[in-house]
């Protein structure tokens, strides 16, 4: 029986292959689902070279249509936490190529960020300076605590190796009224029901698996409070959704997209549209 790495009980459930030595167990006690047996520090950190971003079309390069529609998804979110903050100290972790920090920091936002790619840290660098931008870890950044009116985590929870002491850093790190934001792929999703072991999110660099009831769980044990949880949506455009599943394949949705790449005609392929990609949206403040 494998142990949940988060609330360490016994009672957890096979639910999917990631590959011959690799599967997702779901915990039955505290509702996380997580893969087991986990990647080495080592086999974390090679993940996320230059090559990890080819699933962005970044490959050679970034590309002007990519950083446009991630420009357009993190303008949609920065509006939404501008309902609870108008200025101050912004932190995004996993800041990957900086387009978050770009759209904070034109809204007057200062921007700060922590990356663990060397490539993608080196492009947020040379945009905002060395430092503001930490290449490695949460762990690895000294920043005191109460620095950050907003902290944001797109795409990274479910990365990290263990969550809660991620949380319980974000928690100390926020001002008094300060609010963070997660999105992460969301374990009740429709996508993922209807796709069972094949759903697109399980990939051997995602570590955990929420829904809103285990996040909501696991935040409440470190002294925050999830005052919104909902579905979370991107600008995605054709084109990209293509060369995710290039960068990660899939026994339909692969040959499925290569195959209406050849139908459709690129002016409709670069058109961006906000859609539902099995993920959540939380936003967090201190309980």
């Amino acid at each position: 029986m494998t142990s949940c790495p988060l609330c360490l009980a016994a009672h957890s459930v096979f639910v999917a292959s990631i590959d011959s030595s690799r599967g997702v167990y779901h915990c039955q006690r505290c509702g996380v689902a997580f893969l087991w047996p986990r990647p080495s520090g080592s086999e974390i950190t090679s993940l996320y070279d230059q090559d990890y971003f080819s699933a962005w079309g970044c490959k050679e390069g970034e590309r002007a249509s990519v950083r446009e529609m991630k420009i357009a998804t993190f303008r949609y979110y920065l509006r939404l936490l501008q309902r609870f903050c108008q200025r101050g100290a912004v932190l995004d972790i996993g800041c990957a190529l900086g387009y978050f920090l770009e759209v904070a920091q034109q809204q007057g936002f200062s921007p700060y960020g922590v990356e663990l790619s060397a490539y993608a840290a080196g492009v947020a660098q040379r945009r905002f300076g060395v430092d503001r931008i930490v290449r490695g870890t949460l762990e690895d950044a000294l920043f005191a605590p109460g620095s950050f009116s907003f902290i944001t985590m797109f795409d990274l929870v479910e990365h990290v190796p263990d969550p809660r002491a991620l949380l319980v850093r974000v928690r100390e790190l926020l001002t008094g009224s300060g609010i963070a934001l997660i999105v992460t792929p969301n374990y009740r999703s429709l996508s993922r029901l209807l796709m069972g072991s094949s759903w697109t999110h399980y990939k051997l660099e995602h570590l955990f698996y929420f829904d809103p009831e285990s996040l909501n769980t696991l935040c409440a044990r470190v002294g925050l409070r999830v005052v919104v949880c909902r579905p979370a949506v991107k600008a995605l455009t054709f084109e990209y959704v293509s060369s995710q599943f290039v960068a990660y394949r899939h026994s339909v949705l692969t040959p499925f997209f290569s195959l209406l790449s050849r139908m459709i005609p690129m002016t409709v392929q670069g058109r961006r549209i906000f859609i539902p990609i099995g993920e959540m949206m939380a936003v967090l403040c201190k309980a």
